[in-house]
């Protein structure tokens, strides 16, 4: 009863009862013509499938006919008085192909060829037999009416083929096809109702029956080679034309048990309808209930939009797939000088008049956002910038497309949020690195200035002492070619091993910018030459271990070595600060992975202090501060290996031993610079 009540109080209670009575009505109309509609359709169905099955048994007979032909084009050529041999393993061959119980071919000469044995009668004649007779008199393909066969002692018929031989002499091929495998592809055929099928010949008489005593009775119905349809106080007949053999295929199917069949289910549909009918009734009440709860749900869920979008710091916009605006927030107004006259125009917010904040340039250029937006149907995301009073602002756009869950484009959801800030902050970032850069450099000069001083110390002096040398000789006197030449050859040397150095350095401290193919153990111990005054009378040994004789690479090689020089020189003053480590040792590993070389750089020093391990790749993060650290150069060295050399460091082990990690990529495909 509350259900009852409920709905009679819905507001849609009359209408649904008026649908409802409109559905009834409309069922019971539908099941009188459904009637009639079913009746013609099964009519049609059979007429269909007797067709369907008449092809079939065409098909079925070209099979044969086709190999009856293949025979006698082959045979043809061939004398079949000197080769009837040949002939006969032919017959032979292909009757067993053709799923024939045997064929022969007779000529006009009495002359008989058979696929089995065959006893002529002394008063044989060729030209006298039913089959020779036809087959000439029609010049094609022929099927014999049925007779009883002495061969197989079975009813057959002849499917023959006029030929000529060699000799110029006419004879007929024929193929023995007898009824029952006839009878055998019709008994394949399926009918609707358990149907049946027979086969009569153009005189109305039945060859193929499954009852037997029926065979060779007369059909008494019409018949033509269009096709009919016949329906009797019992049956339903229809038929198929087969016109190789002129024969009638026949479906009957017993009209009690179609009808009853087709009424029985037409009595089941209306039960479906009356059940659906109860179904529609309840669901329909229940839809309407539910309905009033989705609405207010989607009130809720409307306002809580609106709040989200308004409070939402960047600008928003929603239009339809026609790019009407459906909405849009204060900010988004603000940011894009949003012209709100032409909104209510009701026209497209891709018109150049829509944003008048900025510049027709990005006017164009958001347009063509939006457009690839609703093609591609995949968010995009751009930072213009343009000129207001002189200042350079910056706002980033993006674009979200609206799909249905169909994929289909409904719409668009257009963000804008202002990105000065956080731009400016790059670029004043971008500015500081550089600084950093220049500041390494001057270290990095510095460094360089020390180290050639220490590689020019001993060749200056030996200059020296040669030069101190030849004055000496000449006051005494003695002074010969012998000495003379030798001196100025040991100071050639030393001047040349000063160019040398100087080549060296210059180098090493110069950046890349272009790809190279280089060899690491070969770039390691260069970097080990330059570090040489560093390391000397340190008392620290530097082992360089790998596996293979040569690691090849493609990348920059004066930054990869700048990196190994800055990890070498942290390892060399971690060591020197260890007082009590009396065996000082710094190990370079080298791996070689399938896409990448991993380095992994050791020293037994005392470690990095935990405090700073994880400020350690910060800029101006140093462990040096006392010795005029700058506390850039790990930084700076893990900005490049990520950078430019697309690689990575970090610190794998803080002690025990103290290990950094670098990974880089044996192959980079463009520059990076």
């Amino acid at each position: 009863m509350y259900i009852i009540k409920n709905f009679i109080s819905s507001k849609s209670a009359g209408f649904i009862l008026f649908v409802s009575m409109l559905f009834f009505i409309l069922v019971l109309a539908n099941y009188f013509i459904n009637l009639h509609i079913l009746k013609n359709v099964i009519n049609d169905l059979q007429v269909d499938a007797i067709n369907n099955a008449s092809k079939q048994i065409i098909t079925w007979t070209k099979e044969k006919i086709k190999t009856i032909q293949n025979v006698e084009n082959i045979i043809s050529n061939m004398d079949h008085v000197q080769e009837q041999y040949a002939i006969g393993n032919l017959l032979e061959h292909s009757s067993s192909v053709a799923g024939l119980p045997y064929m022969f071919v007779g000529y006009r000469d009495n002359t008989i060829i058979s696929s089995r044995t065959i006893i002529k009668p002394l008063t044989y004649s060729t030209i006298a037999m039913p089959w020779y007779r036809e087959t000439i008199r029609n010049e094609e393909i022929t099927i014999t009416k049925p007779y009883v066969s002495s061969i197989i002692d079975a009813l057959v018929v002849a499917v023959c083929s006029r030929t000529k031989d060699v000799r110029e002499e006419v004879g007929v091929v024929c193929g023995i096809l007898p009824l029952t495998y006839i009878q055998q592809e019709i008994l394949k055929i399926s009918l609707p109702y358990d149907g049946n099928v027979f086969l009569l010949d153009k005189n109305k008489k039945i060859l193929v029956h499954k009852e037997k005593d029926k065979i060779f009775k007369k059909f008494e119905q019409k018949l033509d080679k269009e096709g009919m349809l016949t329906v009797t106080k019992d049956n339903i007949f229809s038929q198929g034309f087969v016109e190789y053999g002129n024969w009638y295929l026949i479906s009957q199917l017993d009209k009690n048990k179609v009808y009853e069949r087709v009424d029985f289910q037409l009595k089941v549909n209306l039960v479906i309808y009356a059940i659906s009918l109860m179904v529609f009734l309840w669901l329909n009440l229940f839809y309407n209930r539910h309905q009033r709860q989705s609405d207010e749900k989607l009130k809720v869920s409307k306002t809580l939009m609106k709040n989200f979008i308004t409070s939402d710091d960047r600008g928003c916009l929603i239009a339809d797939c026609t790019h009407k605006v459906t909405y849009y927030n204060k900010e988004f107004s603000k940011l894009v000088g949003l012209n709100e006259d032409i909104i209510h125009k009701e026209s497209s917010f891709e018109s150049e008049d829509y944003f008048q904040r900025i510049p027709l340039w990005l006017n164009d250029c958001l347009r063509k956002m939006i457009h690839a937006t609703k093609v591609e149907q995949k968010t995009f995301k751009n930072v213009f910038h343009f000129f207001e009073n002189k200042t350079k602002i910056y706002l980033l756009f993006t674009s979200i497309p609206v799909k249905d869950t169909q994929k289909q484009y409904q719409g668009i959801i257009l963000f804008v949020e202002d990105v000065t800030k956080k731009e400016l902050a790059k670029r004043y970032k971008k500015e500081q690195e550089d600084i950093l850069f220049q500041q390494t450099k001057m270290a990095d000069l510095g460094e360089m200035l020390g180290a050639i001083s220490h590689q020019w110390r001993q060749p200056l002096h030996s200059l020296s002492l040669l030069l101190g040398n030849l004055s000496q000789f000449k006051q005494m006197g003695c002074l010969s070619d012998e000495i003379f030449d030798k001196n100025i050859e040991h100071a050639l040397s030393s001047t040349n091993y000063l160019s040398n150095t100087i080549d060296t350095f210059r180098s090493f401290y110069l950046p890349n910018k272009e790809l190279q193919a280089f060899e690491l153990i070969e770039a390691i111990n260069h970097t080990n030459l330059i570090l040489e005054p560093y390391f000397k009378n340190s008392g620290i040994d530097i082992e360089l271990i790998h596996k293979d004789d040569k690691y090849l690479c493609n990348s920059y090689k004066n930054e990869f070595q700048q990196i190994i020089f800055s990890l070498l020189l942290n390892a060399r003053d971690a060591l020197l600060e260890d007082k009590s480590n009396k065996n000082k040792s710094i190990k370079i590993r080298i791996e070689n992975e399938k896409e990448e070389y991993i380095l992994k750089i050791e020293d037994n020093g005392s470690g990095i202090n935990t405090a700073i391990k994880d400020t350690l790749f910060e800029p101006f993060k140093t462990t040096k501060d006392k010795k005029g650290g700058t506390g850039t150069g790990l930084y700076l060295s893990k900005l490049i290996a990520n950078t430019k050399l697309q690689g990575s460091l970090e610190v794998l082990s803080n002690s025990n031993p103290t290990t950094f990690l670098f990974k880089l990529p044996k192959k980079l495909k463009e520059n990076n610079d």
